[in-house]
């Protein structure tokens, strides 16, 4: 991992996490200050669990494949790329049911999102 944070913006250059069913590059830099522009790259894939790691309610299985640019401002996004939803499962703990055996592709495009494909069925949570 590098980076360095220098004029009140972070670099990341070649910035590689792997774990568990996750493995990634991030590269590019973000201003902390003043207009706070992105230029971000990321790819690789993400186990799900991640999700259930950052926001306790959900809870999360599968793998995310990740390829997805990001500029603009940290306050306006815009991102480019795409993401590969593979066998994964998704619920919050305030509804009755998830959603399982999610596949499919979604499409980043400035500032539309299109639902290539995506199928799946609603349930509870598969057995591991």
């Amino acid at each position: 991992m590098r980076f360095e944070v220098a004029d009140r913006t972070l670099s990341a250059d070649n910035l590689h996490l792997a774990g568990s069913g996750t493995d990634f590059t991030a590269h590019g830099s973000v201003q902390l200050a003043g207009e706070k522009k992105l230029d971000l790259g990321l790819d690789g894939s993400v186990n799900m669990a991640l999700l259930q790691s950052l926001y306790p309610k959900i809870l999360a299985r599968g793998a995310v494949g990740i390829n997805l640019n990001a500029t603009g401002s940290i306050d306006q996004p815009v991102l480019q790329g795409r993401l590969d939803v593979k066998n994964t499962f998704v619920s919050h703990v305030d509804f009755p049911s998830g959603l399982s055996d999610l596949n499919g592709v979604l499409l980043f495009d400035r500032n539309h999102i299109q639902i290539q494909k995506l199928n799946g069925t609603t349930g509870a949570e598969p057995s591991r």
